[in-house]
């Protein structure tokens, strides 16, 4: 079983010439998996609008592995946005004391939409960037790599509604 766990809260962020600047800062838990049931079935679904994947949960628990991928399902019209939230800086040679040169890849993940090609997501420059945005509201993600060479990292899936632009 899958639990996705979402909730706002407003914190005061500070005062500057009697000013008060709120921010609002939305947390989000990390999907639990039930290693059990990634193991005796062919997929982990996850349905919720919103949700983050660990890297670690993958590894322990196979899911979201070639075995058993995460299948996000968004509401019909509406796309999957995934960020990656990458926590392992990584050299060339695997001494983790730097960071990749411009064109390496370190596959983290693939990620396959129906009638398409899968998209290798790439990591290894610590950091947060947008990864990949689908064209369907269904995608599967496989999560690669083992407990030998861990890298650390979140994926951050959202649903997002189509915006239509017309031009006159």
């Amino acid at each position: 079983m899958v639990y996705p766990m979402s909730t706002n809260k407003a914190l005061m962020c500070g005062l500057r010439a009697h000013w008060i600047y709120m921010c609002i800062y939305s947390f989000l838990a990390v999907i639990k998996a039930d290693a059990h049931r990634c193991s005796t079935s062919n997929m982990a679904e996850l349905t919720a609008q919103e949700g983050l994947i660990a890297s670690v949960v993958s590894q322990e628990t196979a899911c979201g592995t070639y075995k058993s991928p995460w299948k996000i399902k968004v509401s019909p019209g509406q796309r999957i946005n995934i960020t990656l939230h990458d926590f392992s800086t990584v050299s060339i040679d695997g001494d983790n004391t730097g960071s990749l040169p411009e064109a390496a890849c370190i596959a983290y993940a693939s990620i396959r939409e129906a009638n398409t090609r899968p998209f290798t997501l790439c990591g290894g420059k610590e950091g947060k960037s947008v990864a990949y945005k689908s064209k369907t509201n269904n995608v599967e993600i496989i999560i690669q790599g083992t407990h030998a060479n861990q890298r650390h990292f979140l994926l951050h899936y959202q649903g997002k509604n189509l915006t239509i632009q017309f031009l006159l």
